[in-house]
């Protein structure tokens, strides 16, 4: 089973994976969205349901949470 990270912006969605031994990720696709509304979940549930498909299936999901390069939150951190 594999790892997949998501990394949720305003545009895009980063999609990163790891490999079959939870031990390396690379980076997989961009994502393309209208904004942070229902057409990203869809987006996103729908390239997850795709990797999910794979031989090596998915066994969890980690979602980044958004910060400045110094590390105090951004407009985009709840």
């Amino acid at each position: 089973m594999r790892i997949v990270g998501l990394d949720i912006g305003l545009r895009r969605i980063g999609v990163a994976i790891s490999d079959a031994t939870c031990t390396l990720a690379r980076p997989l696709v961009a994502l393309r969205t209208t904004g942070l509304d229902a057409n990203a979940l869809d987006v996103a549930a729908a390239e997850i349901a795709r990797l999910s498909q794979e031989d090596d299936g998915v066994a969890s999901i980690v979602v980044g949470l958004p910060r400045h390069l110094d590390g105090t939150p951004s407009a985009m951190t709840p």
